[in-house]
């Protein structure tokens, strides 16, 4: 069954919710793309059982918010595309315990500001992407403990 899936790609079609506990039981799944497609809302617990989850494509959607829980079981996650959005705001502590994270893309969104712990305990991200948003606050602090930032 799908409890051996490791790669699932939904890309280019027209889904538009992420419904609570969808991938259920795909605890070995790593890659999950999903770019390109119309989603509006990911609900709370859309990724839960992810456990093994490595890379997550988002890009090319309609998301405006994120949910603070959506992250809490994709602790594996190393690369994380939201690039191409609608995304005004990411709200402090959404990705914490993501310690193996090393890119995100966030370009191509709505993003006006940027708040001191937005990117707090991502210790190993190297590739942060934020062009062509609406950047024009940016807390001091935001960028201080990303050592590993190229």
């Amino acid at each position: 069954g799908l409890k051996i899936l490791e790669n699932l790609d939904i890309s280019m079609n027209l889904a538009n919710l992420i419904e609570n506990r969808v991938f259920l039981s795909m605890k070995r799944l790593k890659f999950l793309n999903l770019r390109n497609n119309k989603i509006e809302i990911i609900e709370e617990f859309g990724f839960e059982d992810l456990l093994s989850l490595e890379n997550l494509d988002l890009g090319f959607n309609k998301l405006e918010r994120l949910n603070t829980l959506i992250f809490k079981d994709t602790k594996r996650l190393k690369f994380l595309s939201l690039e191409k959005n609608r995304i005004a705001s990411i709200q402090d502590g959404i990705f914490n315990g993501l310690t193996k994270l090393t890119t995100i893309e966030l370009n191509d969104n709505k993003l006006s500001f940027l708040n001191e712990n937005v990117f707090g305990g991502l210790i190993e991200l190297k590739e942060l992407y934020l062009q062509r948003n609406q950047i024009s606050s940016i807390d001091r602090s935001v960028f201080l403990n990303l050592g590993q930032l190229n």
